[in-house]
Parts: structure tokens; C-alpha cells; sequence
């Protein structure tokens, strides 16, 4: 349900393509298989603010799926501190470039982004 509550589903795929290797299925990729994805909306939308929906949407959904399936999912303690770092490091790295965004005029990108992030640590605090 997490993953309906923002404009764009992104790693919706993700989760699921997770789930099966968890589950011990493979994944296969199909690149001719004819199907035209129709990506709602793209035609008719600013596209600063589908910009800003779409950051929003990339970095709740990233860190709730982190947090959920990576996080929370893992019993060893290590590998525990392991996902921190590297969710650390990636995050500090978006940080660091967004915040410079907004310095340079990209209010709107700058501010969907900590928006995102802020909005995700609400929502894992209440799991």
C-alpha cells in the first residue's frame, strides 16, 4: 500500500522482483515481448512539477523499501550496520547534490527531494 500513496509507484517492480528471489524464482527479462508501456499522464503535466512528483515518489519509495526489505529484513547485526553505511553513504551523496540544487535556483527538485526523505522516516516510524 506504501507504494500507491505517492505519484509515482516507482520501485513497484522492485518489490516484487525482490519477493521472487526471496521466494527462490528467477527473473527473466524479455525485450521483445511487443508491450508499449503508456506512462500516465506525461504528455499533460508540467513538467517541473512531474519532476518534483517523481523525486518525491524516487527517494519515500527508496528508503521505505530499504528500510523494509533490506533494514528490517536482516537478523545479522553486521550486515545490520553494513545497510546503514551504504544507505548513508547514498543518501548523503543525494543530499549533498540537492541541497546544492537548491542553492543554484532548483527550489522545487530540492525541496521534493528532503520532502521525500522526511515523509518516508514519518511513515517507517510508524511501522
Amino acid at each position: 500500500m506504501w507504494l500507491d500513496e505517492t505519484p509515482y509507484a516507482l520501485p513497484d517492480d522492485q518489490v516484487m522482483f525482490y519477493k521472487m528471489h526471496k521466494c527462490g524464482l528467477k527473473v527473466l527479462t524479455s525485450f521483445d515481448s511487443g508491450i508499449v508501456h503508456l506512462d500516465a499522464g506525461s504528455a499533460t503535466a508540467n513538467t517541473d512539477d512531474r519532476m518534483a512528483k517523481l523525486i518525491y515518489s524516487e527517494y519515500r519509495n527508496k528508503l521505505i523499501f530499504w528500510y523494509k526489505f533490506i533494514y528490517r529484513s536482516e537478523r545479522s547485526v553486521l550486515k545490520r550496520i553494513w545497510a546503514v553505511v551504504c544507505l548513508v553513504y547514498a543518501f548523503g551523496i543525494q543530499s549533498l547534490k540537492y541541497a546544492l540544487m537548491r542553492v543554484l535556483g532548483n527550489v522545487k527538485q530540492s525541496k521534493a527531494f528532503f520532502q521525500g526523505v522526511k515523509d518516508a522516516i514519518e511513515y517507517i516510524k510508524k511501522l
